[in-house]
């Protein structure tokens, strides 16, 4: 009896312990979700930094809430658009966001939680992570198809291609996002200007074919004005200036290049032209450091002839020293 009577008592308790333990559960959410509406109404009114420390309180009362963390991305988002700081901040809190999401049952979900590959997108546009980019906003786009303003996210795909050096994909894009609204001025705009961009390359490279150099590299001083890291642009004016004899302004071409798109596989090519002109110099030592950063980069290049010429020119630094 004595035993029984005492796990009663512990049972008692236990649920004792439950009931107090929902009661809370639900008071902290009730704070939660009052914490969480203030945060919101900061950060639409434009008051990030009011925002997110509100944000924080909201996500500490209601861990198994997404929202309060999702709100912290676009707070330091927001942070980083107008002052170009808080980027990894922003990032870091949408790929917790990613993280949860991945591991929940979707109908669980807000429905708003899905924001987050469109924030994401945007900010990792902005952040010249654009491979990052396209993924997060092709995902958004999977996940909404029905969006309304999905001639953003086409137009925002588009730029990211663009920025990479693809002209054709970028155009299919941007052609995509006239297709969803053909008032979309922005898209048009940007349609234009590649297609700019295109004619002024092509004529740099007809006068550079018929072997006027210094025609050429006017043409793309003019290019420049309009878009300055327009890739392909960029390199021709490198090549330009080494045949020229100006290879040490061909260096800082090459540089600026590897500046804008370090991670862009058509640098590839861009670091074996530069490793050349840099044996030219006599600089061994950077042209080898040159190379084994494209080793790095792209360990599993595709393009047999670039690996080829890479080894081959790493052969020539080892046997020269």
């Amino acid at each position: 009896m004595k035993k029984a009577g005492f796990l009663a008592v512990i049972v008692l308790l236990v649920f004792t312990g439950m009931a107090f333990s929902a009661k809370s559960q639900t008071d902290d959410e009730r704070y939660s979700r009052s914490v969480y509406k203030d945060a919101m109404t900061a950060l639409r009114s434009g008051d990030p930094y009011a925002a997110i420390p509100l944000f924080f309180a909201a996500d500490k009362a209601d861990p198994s809430s997404i929202l309060p963390v999702l709100g912290i991305g676009r707070a330091n988002q927001a942070i980083f658009e107008k002052t170009m700081r808080n980027y990894s901040a922003a990032n870091e809190a949408y790929t917790k966001v990613i993280e949860r999401i991945l591991v929940s049952k979707p109908e669980s979900l807000a429905p708003e939680v899905f924001d987050v590959y469109l924030y994401q997108g945007f900010l990792l546009l902005k952040g010249g992570e654009y491979l990052k980019a396209i993924a997060s906003l092709e995902k958004y786009k999977d996940i909404r198809p029905e969006y309304e303003k999905m001639a953003e996210v086409l137009n925002a795909i588009g730029i990211a291609y663009y920025y990479m050096g693809e002209y054709d994909r970028a155009v299919v894009y941007f052609k995509k996002a006239l297709d969803s609204d053909g008032a979309f001025s922005e898209a048009r705009f940007n349609l234009r200007s590649v297609f700019t961009r295109i004619t002024g390359y092509n004529e740099a490279q007809v006068l550079h074919r018929s072997g006027d150099r210094q025609k050429a590299l006017g043409r793309i001083e003019k290019l420049k004005e309009i878009a300055p890291r327009y890739l392909p642009g960029r390199e021709l004016e490198a090549r330009l200036l080494a045949e020229l004899g100006k290879t040490g302004e061909a260096i800082r071409v090459y540089d600026e290049i590897l500046g804008f798109y370090p991670d862009n596989p058509k640098t590839y090519w861009i670091r074996i032209e530069m490793a050349r002109v840099l044996i030219a110099l006599g600089d061994k030592d950077r042209a080898r450091m040159v190379l084994m950063d494209n080793l790095a980069r792209f360990p599993e290049q595709e393009d047999q002839q670039a690996r080829m010429e890479l080894v081959n020119l790493l052969v020539k630094l080892g046997g020269s020293q």
